[in-house]
């Protein structure tokens, strides 16, 4: 979805609400990029490709995207909105989007054997599924702690909050950031 500059007003139960939209996808990702390259003096290459829909098709570009890069080490900003196809409905389903892909990345990266990686998926409202859970941060060294046959498991029933709870690996907010303007995944990879 775009969000363009410009001021709103809307009647809702009578009452009016105007909000102002201050940035779009494009704007908020060369941010990430540009405080990462301030912050951290390193390389940090921006997806120019905003990632929508299809879960497996995208987490293939990703990885493609970082095969592609031929720099021993970088940073690499993706914008995304994809969406999980659940084969068969389960209960009590923990873990969101988010999560659920960085934990896919990992162990991913961890089977193609880099230096180190380090992958940090953010919610811009501050909710992935779960209330006040904003995103995950996880590493190789993390990732390494557990089998890959429990990480399976947790992929399969949709339960990477589990994981991400036990490894203390989320990103606990106190509140909503209340500004929505998708999610972003930043890659941090050292190849050998």
């Amino acid at each position: 979805t775009r969000r363009e500059a410009e001021s709103q007003s809307v009647i809702h139960n009578n009452q009016i609400i105007k909000s102002k939209i201050i940035l779009d996808n494009s704007k908020f990702r060369k941010l990430v990029q540009k405080n990462l390259k301030n912050n951290l003096k390193r390389n940090v290459i921006l997806s120019k490709e905003f990632l929508f829909g299809n879960y497996e098709l995208n987490k293939k570009k990703i990885i493609s995207k970082v095969k592609s890069i031929k720099k021993k080490e970088f940073f690499l900003v993706f914008g995304l909105q994809v969406e999980i196809d659940l084969k068969k409905k389960i209960k009590n389903i923990k873990g969101g989007r988010i999560q659920h892909l960085c934990l896919d990345l990992a162990l991913h990266f961890k089977n193609k054997n880099f230096a180190d990686f380090l992958i940090s998926g953010f919610a811009t409202d501050g909710d992935d599924f779960l209330k006040k859970i904003g995103g995950v941060m996880i590493s190789k060294k993390i990732i390494n702690k557990f089998p890959e046959k429990k990480i399976y498991k947790y992929l399969e029933t949709n339960r990477s909050y589990k994981f991400h709870d036990q490894a203390e690996t989320i990103i606990k907010l106190k509140k909503p950031t209340e500004c929505n303007v998708m999610d972003i995944l930043v890659l941090f990879i050292r190849k050998n």
